[in-house]
């Protein structure tokens, strides 16, 4: 940019002014890459040095445009009694630029003030959020019993739902702030002269309008808000119900919530309702783009399995509406279920016991580790590593698993897929069952249960099977006659809660 501001300045710099909008980049330039204010005390007092060099450190590149911008300044005052040497022009240069920044930063400290202070409340109701949950965890795995717990962690325990509704409340009204705060800024930017163009100004107001509207979320992305907010109220509520069935006391508050369950399950189910209609919208239209292909596919009537998986930006479907494949090639392969199944089948129940398994975005590898008998990040490492290498020749269905990952997974390459992987608080699903099945020889069910999820035990229908390929080749006995590995393959029995959660099932 030193060049563009060069040639601002020489147009003009005329009686030593130096050009507002120049000083003004150099000064906005300053404050996003230090990070501090300017203070204009160190002018003087530091000689040849025109900034302070106790607070700051200038870039190369800012060093580059304040030279250029010096010799301007001196080479449009040659002679005469307004003749300024360098040092007199640096200083000018950085007076124009601390002029603005304290105009700039004393229109924006009430706005900035609150802010900051939503965020240090919103870190410090997620860190109390994080003890308790850490609590419930300990609790859930055995690891503390939950009669001997304290009055005080008990009142932690209930305060739960209490810290989130908080954190939910001021996350929404910092977003708002912060976008009633943008058209503010642009109009300060404005009266500050900022924009000696109008054409520019009328440019950067129509790409701010182009943003808003595209962060402005969509129909179904806040109807899927929603429905997660509702289920982990349920979740809360269905938690509190089983405390109260044995023994434990409720608090006022406590049994309120209870009592808004009827209500809430009535909301889940409208939701529902409407992500249905939209889902048949959409099935409707997938049909008439796959009847005017070439090959003629008839519309798929499976249903995939509700993917959990990879992490803060992923893909859930939590609408309750059937999955349908945007691609043709994924539609076609769906339907030859050749290597695993996929679909309700009511006709296999199990009545099984729950060994449930911590909800700390493992919970899938810790269920089949329970099977396999390994720790959760080996099975981690293990997939990655088989993902990485043959999720180019591997098919499955017709199509690679590279091509399944693509997907499943909203285009994501495989190398990011893999390296997200191998984060312990990174979710798995069907990919990863199918995986498990090549990797480990084994059989994968998936059991859910109707209904809704036991605590103890229950029946479950299974929803998936993932079927281990077949052994082409004979495997060498181990030493001391040892054939484990050529014996029939391990069936992992795993039992998904419905929601986001899976527990191993015997």
């Amino acid at each position: 940019r030193s060049e563009e501001d060069t040639t601002d300045c020489k147009e003009s710099s005329k009686q030593d002014k130096v050009n507002l909008t120049v000083a003004t980049r150099i000064a906005l330039s300053l404050c996003a890459l230090c990070g501090m204010n300017m203070d204009p005390s160190g002018v003087e007092a530091t000689g040849e040095r025109i900034f302070c060099p106790e607070q700051i450190q200038i870039p190369q590149q800012l060093h580059e445009v304040l030279k250029d911008l010096t010799k301007e300044v001196v080479r449009s005052n040659p002679v005469g009694p307004e003749k300024v040497s360098e040092k007199e022009a640096q200083v000018r240069i950085y007076k124009f630029a601390i002029k603005f920044c304290q105009q700039k930063l004393e229109a924006i400290s009430g706005q900035a003030a609150a802010p900051s202070e939503s965020n240090a409340g919103v870190r410090n109701l997620n860190k109390k959020l994080r003890e308790v949950r850490s609590m419930r965890n300990k609790i859930e795995s055995g690891e503390l019993r939950e009669e001997l717990l304290t009055d005080s962690q008990r009142a932690k325990l209930a305060r739960e739902q209490d810290l989130l509704e908080q954190i939910e409340a001021l996350q929404h009204a910092e977003a708002e702030s912060c976008s009633s705060n943008e058209p503010q800024s642009v109009e300060e930017e404005e009266a500050h002269g900022l924009q000696p163009n109008g054409v520019e100004s009328e440019q950067k107001t129509t790409t701010s309008m182009e943003n808003e509207s595209a962060d402005e979320p969509t129909p179904g992305q806040t109807r899927r808000v929603k429905i997660r907010s509702i289920k982990k109220k349920l979740h809360d509520i269905a938690k509190l119900v089983e405390a109260s069935e044995n023994g434990k006391a409720l608090t006022e508050q406590q049994r309120q919530k209870i009592a808004r369950r009827p209500e809430l399950e009535a909301q889940l189910e409208a939701l529902h309702k409407e992500a249905e209609a939209g889902a048949g919208s959409a099935a409707s239209a997938a049909a008439d783009v796959s009847s005017s292909a070439d090959d003629r596919a008839p519309q798929v009537n499976d249903t995939t399995p509700n993917e959990a998986t990879k992490g803060d930006d992923d893909d859930v479907d939590d609408e309750g509406g059937e999955w349908i494949p945007s691609d043709r090639k994924v539609r076609r392969a769906m339907k030859r279920k050749t290597s695993f199944e996929i679909g309700r089948s009511t006709l296999s129940e199990k009545v099984c016991r729950v060994i449930r398994q911590p909800p700390d975005g493992s919970c899938l590898f810790h269920a089949l580790g329970y099977w396999l008998n390994k720790p959760q990040h080996v099975i981690r490492r293990q997939l990655s590593g088989f993902l990485r290498h043959n999720a180019s020749t591997v098919k499955l269905n017709g199509l690679t698993l590279e091509e399944w990952i693509k997907a499943e997974s909203n285009s994501r390459t495989l190398e990011h897929y893999c390296n997200n992987l191998l984060r312990d608080n990174t979710w798995g699903g069907e990919i990863e069952l199918v995986a498990t099945s090549m990797v480990y020889n084994c059989d994968v069910y998936v059991w859910q249960h109707e209904d809704a999820p036991k605590s103890q035990t229950g029946k479950y229908v299974l929803c998936y099977k993932f079927h281990a390929p077949p052994v082409t080749r004979d495997v060498p006995p181990r030493r001391n006659n040892d054939k484990r590995d050529a014996e029939e393959p391990v069936t992992c029995h795993i039992l998904f809660d419905g929601r986001k959660h899976y527990n191993v099932g015997c």
